[in-house]
């Protein structure tokens, strides 16, 4: 049987837990996706969220042609208004605060998300 990778068991242990947020809905990005596009996609109370993982902290911060690119991707998705943030188990619990601040603050979903 093929070894997991460590970003891939990051996202097993933290997918079930974003499913919990209310005003919630996520989905994995696959592997031949776009060039850049996070791990895991969604949106929050009307917002777009984009979480790029990694094994580590170290990891993240790399400059290699990839990390550089998702990173900017992470911008691009903060400029437009939404959440984008490379996500590691060393600020998974800061993380997930600020996720459950966004899924429980009233008022973010704009009128035309609402229309029937």
């Amino acid at each position: 049987m093929a070894r997991k990778q460590p970003e891939t068991k990051f996202k097993e242990k933290i997918f079930p837990i974003l499913k919990l947020l209310p005003n919630s809905f996520y989905f994995s990005a696959q592997m031949k996706s776009i060039r850049g596009i996070p791990d895991i996609v969604g949106v929050i109370n009307g917002v777009f969220v984009g979480l790029e993982l990694k094994k580590s902290k170290a990891e993240a911060a790399k400059k290699t042609g990839r990390i550089v690119l998702q990173g900017h991707r992470l911008i691009q998705i903060r400029n437009a208004g939404g959440y984008g943030e490379f996500v590691y188990p060393e600020n998974w619990e800061e993380v997930h605060r600020e996720l459950s601040d966004l899924a429980t603050r009233s008022g973010a979903l704009s009128s035309i998300a609402r229309r029937p």
